[in-house]
């Protein structure tokens, strides 16, 4: 499942992806298309590669509702910049929680943004989603700022100590 931007490319993840990832640098290249540069995993995304494989691997018909590998199409070869993830398909109230991470050296271009409102998108496609919510800190300021360029509002306390929570809704 692959979604276009004007610049990016978002590519959920599979198993066949998330266990590339997990062993084998080259392969996960090969099997994108991309090239993966210096720090990849991205920040504080480390911890889901074997979650997400084994995830998928036993729901494949999940691929969509956790991560996404976001993919810069501006230089050749094209160059895997970070990942978007949601944390599971839809719950019984109809919404899902989105979050980003972008490597340093591709931040403060827009990918973020421009990942965030393709994936709110995709997700606004599925009737039974009624709201994304997404939870950062305070300190985050381009953090709130791309959920706010968005559409997000921010509705108060997140469920970690001093995080704070945004929501949109259809």
């Amino acid at each position: 499942m692959r979604l276009e931007t004007s610049r990016l490319e978002l590519v959920a993840a599979t198993a066949d992806l998330a266990h590339a990832e997990s062993q084998d640098r080259e392969l996960l290249m090969s099997l994108l298309g991309v090239f993966l540069p210096e720090g990849w995993p991205p920040p504080l995304t480390e911890d889901r590669i074997e979650f997400n494989a084994k995830r998928l691997e036993q729901h494949p018909h999940e691929a969509g509702w956790w991560f996404w590998y976001i993919i810069s199409r501006e230089s050749e070869p094209h160059v895997a910049v970070g990942v978007a993830s949601f944390k599971g398909p839809p719950n019984e109230t109809g919404t899902v929680e989105i979050g980003c991470s972008v490597l340093e050296p591709f931040q403060g271009r827009g990918y973020a943004t421009e990942s965030v409102a393709a994936l709110v998108n995709w997700t606004f496609t599925h009737s039974e989603v009624a709201a994304v919510l997404a939870e950062t800190y305070p300190e985050l300021t381009a953090s709130i700022r791309i959920l706010e360029k968005n559409g997000f509002h921010n509705i108060g306390a997140g469920r970690e100590p001093g995080s704070i929570r945004f929501s949109l809704h259809r």
